[in-house]
C-alpha cells in the first residue's frame, strides 16, 4: 500500500498512476470473470447432469441395482 509521502506532487504523475490503477483492476476484473466461467465449466462437467450417467460397459456390471465384479 502507498504511504502519502510516496506518492508525487505533480498532478499529471498522480493521473497517471490513477489511469494505470484502474487499468490493472479492470484486467484483473476480466480474468476473474474468465476464471468463474471456467470453474462453472468444470463443476458442470464434473457434477453436471451428464456426469452422472454411467459408461455404457458398467451396465454390464450392475444386477438388480447391485454392483457385482465385471469382467
Amino acid at each position: 500500500m502507498l504511504d502519502a509521502a510516496d506518492l508525487p506532487d505533480d498532478i499529471a504523475a498522480l493521473k497517471a498512476m490513477l489511469i494505470a490503477a484502474q487499468a490493472r483492476e479492470v484486467r484483473k476484473d476480466d480474468r476473474i470473470e474468465r476464471l468463474e466461467k471456467l470453474v462453472a465449466a468444470f463443476k458442470q462437467a464434473a457434477f453436471g447432469r451428464k456426469s452422472e450417467k454411467a459408461h455404457p460397459a458398467m451396465s454390464r456390471c450392475l444386477i438388480n441395482g447391485r454392483k457385482v465384479a465385471c469382467r
